[in-house]
């Protein structure tokens, strides 16, 4: 893993990170991962390269009771096990990006995309050359020190202007 290189997009809640990170993926042609797109006030899950989807966020007031919570939203277990096995799966894959979206307050209790996302960056044969991580300006420092990230260790992304 000594070339793998930690890029952090963060801003706001709500600022348009995964709207940005999407177009930008777009323009790319070896990227992949997990993207959790806003549809119609409902949060998904989309794998990058295929944009195959999968309703994340239920209804509170839904009879499914196998859920994440997090405040008043309700998340679907399986959905996010999609999403640790796609990652997993593209951790072996030599691409030039993989992508997290997002690192947040599930993942840093040790629930959503985790363990997935810690097997990633304490992987020493993941085959990606950058891993870009979609944290809320709000959670950016639990979570470089929740997984030992130091400042000099990780670039600050702008999907505006390159890093």
């Amino acid at each position: 893993m000594t070339d793998l290189k930690i890029h952090i997009l963060t801003g706001p809640v709500h600022s348009g990170k995964t709207s940005r990170l999407l177009n930008w993926a777009d323009s790319l042609q070896s990227v992949d991962g997990i993207a959790a797109p806003l549809i119609n006030s409902s949060r998904y899950l989309q794998r990058i390269s295929t944009n195959r989807k999968k309703l994340l966020q239920i209804p509170v007031n839904s009879a499914v009771l196998d859920t994440e919570k997090v405040g008043t939203y309700h998340f679907l277990k399986d959905v996010f096990a999609w999403g640790r096995k796609i990652l997993l799966d593209c951790a072996a894959k030599n691409l030039d990006w993989l992508v997290v979206d997002e690192v947040g307050p599930l993942e840093l209790n040790g629930s959503g995309l985790e363990p997935a996302v810690s097997e990633i960056l304490n992987c020493a044969d993941c085959s990606a050359n950058n891993i870009l991580l979609v944290v809320r300006d709000s959670l950016l420092s639990p979570v470089i020190e929740q997984y030992g990230f130091k400042k000099k260790e990780i670039v600050f992304f702008n999907l505006e202007g390159g890093d």
